[in-house]
């Protein structure tokens, strides 16, 4: 399962991911993603608890979108010519240790408490 390759797999520089949990809709081909992360050596003096960070939201913006780009990379890669939901189709949540950082359900990428 993709999971399996992606959890431990996929890192960046300052993430990588603990779980993946992909539910894909029975109704139609749209996936729900929930990509929950651990923090890279450099970046544990960066996270406060419960989901922040004491970085700018711009910077952790484009930090969070880094992870996600990998795990879709990856996603993209092993379902290639396999019967799989699309990831265009997917709406993405953020977490870390299961505490919220933020999701594209609105169509691109916004932090927790992001209008």
């Amino acid at each position: 399962m993709v999971q399996h390759y992606v959890e431990g797999g996929a890192v960046t520089d300052d993430f990588v991911v603990n779980k993946l949990v992909l539910i894909p809709d029975a109704n139609s081909d749209k996936l729900a993603v929930t990509i929950d992360l651990d923090t890279q050596p450099d970046m544990i003096a960066h996270y406060t608890g419960k989901g922040a960070f004491d970085l700018p939201d711009r910077e952790l913006r484009a930090k969070s979108q880094a992870i996600i780009n990998q795990v879709k990379e990856m996603y993209v890669s092993n379902t290639t010519g396999t019967v799989a939901p699309s990831w265009d189709n997917a709406t993405v949540s953020l977490t870390i240790k299961n505490y919220p950082i933020g999701d594209d359900s609105s169509g691109e990428f916004k932090l927790v408490g992001e209008k």
